[in-house]
Order: C-alpha cells, then structure tokens, then sequence
C-alpha cells in the first residue's frame, strides 16, 4: 500500500474562517432564559435567578404573540 492510503491527510486551518466555541453562560439568569426557550418546565429551574429568567423569556415571549395576534386583528376585515 502506499503511505498516502495508510496516513491521515492533514487539514489546513485558515485564520480567517476559524470559528470559536460559544462561550457557556454563566449567570443564572440566561440559563433560565435558555432553558425556557428549549423547552424545559418551569420545574427544572434550580435557584430563584433561573426561574427570573425563565419566567422573562416567558413574558417575552407572550408579549409578543399578544403584539402579533393584535396586528394581524387589525389588518383582517370582520364579517
């Protein structure tokens, strides 16, 4: 066989396109924010910062549909 099928083909990294992890959070607050907006019950918050966060995205989040569903309310005609 030869040495290209045996050895493992090196990969060149550019700079410009390298891409780092995302860092993790680390206040309380955005891990209930994100746990909220991955689906994870109001149960799963842990300390009284993620059950602030989760119940804000929460609110967010209603605040939002409310918005939408009233701009959509205002643009259909009634029967």
């Amino acid at each position: 066989m030869s040495t290209n099928i045996i050895r493992h083909a090196e990969m060149e990294v550019k700079p410009r396109n390298f891409v780092p992890a995302k860092p993790a959070d680390t206040d309380e607050y955005s891990q209930g924010r994100r746990m909220y907006y991955h689906g994870k019950p109001l149960a799963a918050c842990v300390t009284d910062e993620q059950t602030r966060g989760w119940l804000a995205a929460e609110a967010k989040c209603e605040d939002g549909y409310w918005a939408g569903m009233m701009a959509q309310a205002s643009t259909q005609e009634m029967n």
